[in-house]
């Protein structure tokens, strides 16, 4: 397999069908689209929901997630431009296509260093708007002119208008890192946004998009029956790609992508469609608002067919800024230890934020990092909860070495496999294979930074236990002390883990390598065996008796292991 560091073909070495739809990576205008006769997963069924009454509507998902699209599709849906829609499911429907007038805000924009450069771009888009459609607007306060916009495109026409915001956050997520500024760009959009509150009869339609939601912007202080699409599980895959436009992808170039990635080394020699849905599905798919519905990344879905290549395509391009501000600034107060103890929240705290306490974790979830694993409900007929975890390989593969202060793999997917074999053999006690996978996933980390010492292999061993998502805690607390790893298996048995390392005497200057012959192999995990044995009394003489007493079973392993990757289990 290729490391993914690697410099691979480019797309065009890709045998094409001349007769596929183009992918348009990064396209967000659903006009040029359609009549391109580009790709286009068909979301239509959710808009005709939201267009056919005119409440206010808001949608929380990622950056590069596919809102930008949504609302453009929306704008061609309110304006009744039915031709665009052909083919979808939407023409079929009995849905009216009376066109509206519309305002359209892009707040990615405006986007500005201080207050009043923003507040120049806002006029600056309010003049580009009523450009537009016509309009006679003089240049006032950016308030002021959105509502002169708002009243003489009602008065030019017969119907509402429909006010389409896309990334209405964008100007301060910019500022996550700074609260103070980020609070005061929220105070000045929340007087920006104020304004619909205060022409309700001449708004109809209103759809928001963003990332985060917070208290303190108007749109969700004060607008009436705002109803957030969010975590609905009817709208869960109104962004993102199902299993189905999966298929609808692969119809038209299943067999030149395949033919690619085993060229490339991404796939072995003789994989099928099954192998190549399957690495799809553990790279880019997992992406849940209401723990049950899940859908692929689209930016990555689209970059892996256009490339051919497995890579972190979403992670590299489209991090939001405020991630390189909580890294620089230090991600200690954020838990990304998971599945070890996995953050749940009630909806409450998800969706509702106050900048002056944002939580790191929220904002990671809300950023893409982080999605619903599973909803709960509360024992105490509370709010229920929702339960957090990475979504798929392309955000664990950073997230977990780095939740462990550990350098990437050299290879992600071999290393992936590796720790899904390593967990499979742990639980069910296959030792030879735990050996082998433990081994070989303890070789895909660099040598000249291999430390000798247990609590680094310890960290290895957590993180092939974090990459396949198996649950466990590390340095439990017990009446004698504190254990290495306990992992709870199937049935709820318990496994207490000690790992010890062979400081064996070598040479000066000099490193031993792993034996590779039968003889050399025995005649070290002989004298490995003492130090196996004393990891299995400590557990027993320490830990065991915490655990006892109960229906599940409670098994006891041993990890030794010696030379960088030789590993004895017991």
């Amino acid at each position: 397999m290729n490391d993914l560091s690697k410099n691979e073909m480019d797309s065009e070495d890709i045998d094409q069908d001349p007769t596929a739809r183009e992918l348009p990576v990064g396209a967000a205008d659903f006009a040029s689209i359609r009549q391109n006769n580009d790709y286009y997963a068909d979301k239509t069924k959710f808009l005709y929901q939201i267009a056919r009454r005119p409440y206010p509507y808001f949608l929380s998902r990622p950056r590069r997630f596919g809102k930008t699209l949504l609302v453009s599709t929306l704008k061609c849906l309110l304006e009744g431009r039915r031709e665009l829609f052909k083919g979808l499911w939407i023409d079929q429907s009995d849905y009216h296509w009376t066109p509206y007038p519309i305002i359209r805000l892009e707040m990615n924009r405006v986007i500005a260093k201080d207050l009043g450069v923003m507040e120049e771009k806002l006029r600056d888009l309010m003049e580009e708007v009523a450009k537009l459609k016509e309009v006679e607007l003089e240049r006032k306060s950016s308030d002021t002119m959105f509502a002169r916009l708002i009243q003489r495109l009602h008065q030019k026409s017969t119907q509402t208008v429909a006010i389409l915001i896309d990334e209405y956050d964008a100007p301060i997520v910019e500022y996550l890192a700074d609260p103070e500024k980020a609070e005061q760009f929220c105070d000045a959009l929340s007087e920006f946004y104020g304004i619909l509150k205060t022409n309700v009869k001449a708004v109809g339609h209103i759809f928001v998009t963003g990332v985060s939601r917070f208290t303190q912007t108007y749109i969700f202080s004060d607008l009436n029956n705002l109803r957030d699409l969010t975590f609905s599980s009817k709208f869960a895959a109104i962004c993102g790609l199902t299993a189905a436009d999966l298929e609808d992808l692969l119809s038209d170039r299943e067999g030149e992508i395949l033919a690619a990635l085993i060229k490339k080394g991404f796939l072995p020699p003789r994989s099928d469609g099954h192998d190549l849905r399957n690495l799809i599905g553990v790279w880019y798919d997992g992406y849940s608002w209401d723990g049950k519905t899940r859908v692929y990344n689209p930016w990555a879905v689209l970059n892996f067919f256009v490339k051919a290549k497995v890579s972190r395509h979403w992670f590299e391009s489209g991090s939001p800024s405020f991630w390189r501000d909580l890294g620089t600034s230090g991600l200690d107060n954020v838990n990304l230890e998971l599945p070890k103890s996995s953050p749940k929240f009630d909806l409450r705290r998800i969706i509702i934020h106050d900048i002056a306490h944002l939580d790191p974790a929220v904002l990671l979830f809300q950023a893409g990092y982080l999605t619903v694993k599973e909803i709960r409900p509360n024992p105490k007929k509370g709010p229920r909860d929702y339960i957090l975890g990475y979504p798929n390989l392309e955000v664990s593969s950073i997230l977990a070495p780095l939740a462990l202060s550990l350098k990437p793999p050299k290879n992600t997917l071999l290393a992936y496999k590796l720790a899904v074999r390593t967990r499979d053999s742990l639980l069910s006690l296959d030792l030879e294979g735990l050996m082998e996978a433990l081994g070989g996933y303890l070789s895909q980390y660099p040598g000249d930074v291999h430390i000798e010492e247990e609590k680094y292999y310890s960290t290895l061993f957590q993180s092939a236990l974090l990459m396949s998502g198996q649950w466990f805690q590390t340095q439990k607390h017990t009446t004698h002390g504190r254990l290495d790893i306990h992992v709870k298996g199937p049935k709820c048995d318990d496994y207490i883990i000690e790992i010890k390392f062979y400081n064996e005497e070598k040479p000066k200057n000099e490193s031993l390598r792993p034996p590779r012959d039968a003889a050399g192999k025995a005649q070290l995990r002989e004298a490995m065996e003492p130090w196996a044995e004393k990891a299995l009394t400590q557990i027993k003489e320490k830990y065991l008796a915490n655990f006892e007493g109960g229906d599940n079973r409670v098994i006891l392993v041993a990890l030794v292991i010696a030379r960088r990757n030789f590993v004895l289990a017991k």
